[in-house]
């Protein structure tokens, strides 16, 4: 088990950036720091122009 998730002996699965295989009841994943996205959109009115950032989307 792992996160509130149950795997099968040699089942490989994605854990956000990193790739993990449950390994004899453990599992065993790469050690990948993910980068975050930041994109930007801007909202405009009559007079002016501002901007949002968010994480994690795609522009």
């Amino acid at each position: 088990m792992y996160k509130g998730k149950t795997y099968k002996d040699g089942q490989t699965f994605k854990d956000d950036c990193n790739d993990c295989k449950c390994d004899d009841g453990d599992a065993v994943c790469t050690q990948i720091e993910c980068k975050s996205k930041v994109c930007c959109y801007y909202l405009c009115n009559l007079n002016f122009c501002y901007y949002n950032y968010y994480l994690y989307c795609c522009c």
